[in-house]
């Protein structure tokens, strides 16, 4: 890979990525192209190439970012400040999208906090779940110590 590296991105760079210009700005004049989605307009789009050797190098960046969050890892037992550093919301995302993982598998920032939010009301209707079950039980004993000791009055 570290012979082939600097070949196909020249190749990319030089030949591949004018002739993808060229194709689509020739398919896009001749309305060869569906229209737009109104989510793309001003949006400047870049190819991603999808070859065994991308992904591989793609693959060996998210192995250096691994590591360098397993050694901050460590570092973090003497000074947990150095987490703080990293974007953790965004580092999962952004594994899967160099792995080439299918969007569907990871949620988006828009699901992601719907979920938060409702793990976090389960998380607060449990508690007072657990407590109401609680004073049903306390107020059932009172209520059996109360008519024990009416019998044993009797």
């Amino acid at each position: 890979m570290r012979l082939l590296g600097p070949i196909l991105g020249r190749m990319e760079a030089e030949l591949l990525g004018p002739i993808i210009s060229r194709v689509f700005g020739i398919l896009l004049r001749n309305n060869e192209l569906p229209p737009q989605p109104e989510e793309l307009d001003g949006v400047e789009w870049r190819v991603e190439y999808v070859s065994p050797i991308a992904l591989a190098q793609r693959g060996q960046k998210v192995e250096r970012a691994v590591q360098m969050l397993t050694i901050a890892g460590q570092m973090a037992a003497f000074d947990p400040n150095v987490m703080a550093r990293f974007n953790s919301e965004g580092f999962l995302p952004w594994i899967a999208n160099e792995l080439g993982v299918d969007p569907d598998l990871v949620l988006d920032d828009q699901e992601f906090a719907q979920k938060q939010q409702a793990m976090q009301a389960a998380s607060m209707v449990e508690p007072a779940q657990m407590a109401a079950d609680a004073f049903a039980k306390a107020g059932q004993g009172a209520k059996s110590f109360a008519e024990a000791q009416a019998v044993g009055n009797a």
